[in-house]
């Protein structure tokens, strides 16, 4: 990957991800089709996801069967990685339209700097692996690469934005029931299906909070080290998706095309 490439891919990556879920949000609590603005970005997910995992699959198969085995047709893993990549855009998507909906300014600042950090860190990837690492190899090895960096460095800064700015210790007061019915008043006054999965999601971060103001300090760098774990890691692979993307349909074919000894996948 160029240094053109490199930037952008992270332009891209950044501006994917933002675009989509500002959309989401303006339109949330207007009308039902606001989640028509994420599908674009579940469908970049996806495919970024299913490159990283058919590729991983493929590098798998060639150091464990010989290239005349019969087992290859029946092994390539092709369904199975559509399904693993479906099912982590799904999540990642879920998790990130909630957070998207409520997040205050810092939550979104610290979003954008994850994301940045993730393609940038997936790209420099592709370029420092690139003379160690097959070709067919190179894009999900970067990515775990990426990902593993992007983890270390952003979960504990994440756990301080969540005390520090998010939510205050000891500032949920009221009983059980009063917290929920806090929490889902948030959402707009409409009985619709996305209403009621998103009141699914209120509820369950609404019991995180309720459980965090009840624990001593142990428990809860605990559980704010769980969460911030799972935002940081979402974030992470949906960026970091996106990126392969590009580097997949964009920088690699471009490449390929200039170089005549190279060969597409």
């Amino acid at each position: 990957m160029t240094k053109s490439d490199l930037k952008l891919c992270i332009l891209g990556t950044v501006l994917a991800v933002i675009c989509s879920l500002v959309l989401w949000r303006l339109a949330f609590f207007s009308t039902d089709l606001a989640c028509l603005a994420l599908l674009p970005l579940a469908v970049m997910v996806a495919i970024g996801a299913y490159r990283n995992a058919i590729d991983r699959r493929r590098a798998l198969l060639s150091v464990t069967l010989k290239s005349t085995s019969l087992l290859r047709p029946f092994t390539r893993g092709r369904l199975f990685s559509a399904f693993t990549a479906t099912s982590v855009a799904v999540f990642c998507i879920t998790t990130l339209g909630y957070k998207s909906l409520f997040a205050g300014l810092e939550e979104l600042l610290a979003a954008i700097a994850i994301t940045i950090i993730s393609a940038a860190t997936y790209g420099l990837g592709l370029r420092w692996f690139a003379r160690d690492v097959a070709e067919t190899s190179l894009s999900w090895f970067s990515a775990k690469f990426a990902f593993f960096v992007t983890c270390i460095v952003s979960i504990l800064p994440y756990i301080w934005i969540e005390i520090a700015f998010v939510t205050r210790l000891g500032g949920i007061d009221a009983d059980f029931n009063e917290a929920i019915s806090e929490s889902l008043a948030r959402l707009p006054a409409r009985d619709s299906l996305l209403d009621e999965f998103v009141s699914i999601i209120i509820f369950l971060d609404a019991v995180r909070l309720w459980v965090v103001a009840k624990l001593d300090n142990a428990a809860i760098w605990i559980v704010y080290g769980m969460y911030a774990a799972l935002v940081c890691a979402v974030i992470a692979t949906t960026a970091i998706s996106v990126a392969t993307l590009y580097y997949s349909h964009v920088a690699f074919p471009r490449k390929s095309n200039s170089d005549p000894d190279g060969e597409a996948e």
